[in-house]
């Protein structure tokens, strides 16, 4: 029921966009845009932004939509390596992140980054100017030399699992959040699991930040990583140290997600 209500939602939706023809080529939108190196993360930053950029003014000079649809946005870019700044009419969006595409002049879905990929659902269907209720996760994998796994491992309210968990998160958090490029997005690290696979100690772990992020935020993080952390051989082999955990450093595996909800501190 709730699946076939869904579905003729978003049919309904997607004829109403069609007819308010919100995805043509509006050259009042390319030529509001702007590069920016953040996108506001609050309702109050939000309507700050969207207040410098006055979209208001520029939606009666524009014939792409009605004035009440033409609103500001931030969001990443097409090729996904730029955020910017648009006043562009607004769309709903379903299931995936918000680009606004410059060579059709059109804010739409980011077909190739949906929001559940790798984490719980961001909304199904939302405002293409709701952007700044976002969280970008940073989902890490490491495999760790020093480790010695143990069934209390997998509980994550075990004194051993906070023993490891805790002081790591530490590191990290005051690795990011005192470099200009994270100190006003940085948001909390998460370990989330402490795993055997293939023979191997691995941990699994989250760092969350504020808004929509832009996809070279994972060269930052694992770049200053590697600059700032010690590093020693651990069984034959160089490692980082970070906390108590000696980490491989060929073992990095990254991904990133943009969701719409935040992980509370200890879940």
């Amino acid at each position: 029921m709730d699946k076939d209500f869904y579905i003729l939602l978003i049919m309904v939706l997607l004829q109403y966009q069609m007819c308010e023809c919100g995805n043509r080529y509006c050259q009042e939108a390319v030529d509001s845009l702007e590069i920016v190196t953040s996108c506001p993360t609050s309702k109050i930053d939000w309507e700050i932004a969207a207040g410098k950029k006055n979209c208001e003014k520029k939606a009666s000079r524009q014939n792409c939509d009605s004035l009440e649809r033409f609103k500001y946005h931030c969001v990443i870019n097409g090729f996904r390596n730029e955020l910017v700044e648009v006043c562009a009419p607004s769309r709903i969006i379903f299931g995936h992140c918000t680009e606004f595409n410059v060579h059709g002049g059109v804010i739409q879905d980011q077909m190739s980054t949906p929001c559940n990929d790798a984490f719980p659902k961001c909304d199904l269907i939302y405002n293409s100017s709701d952007a700044y209720k976002f969280k970008t996760l940073i989902n890490i994998t490491f495999v760790l030399k020093n480790l010695t796994y143990t069934n209390q491992l997998a509980n994550t309210e075990s004194q051993e699992f906070k023993s490891l968990a805790v002081p790591f998160c530490s590191y990290l958090t005051d690795l990011y959040s005192t470099r200009d490029r994270f100190k006003y997005i940085y948001e909390l690290c998460q370990v989330m699991a402490f795993v055997q696979e293939g023979g191997k100690d691995k941990i699994n772990f989250i760092l969350q930040f504020k808004g929509a992020q832009d996809p070279t935020l994972q060269k930052f993080i694992y770049g200053i990583l590697i600059e700032n952390a010690p590093r020693a051989i651990v069984n034959g082999e160089i490692s980082i140290i970070v906390g108590p955990l000696a980490m491989f450093v060929d073992s990095l595996a990254i991904n990133q997600a943009t969701v719409t909800y935040s992980l509370p501190p200890g879940k």
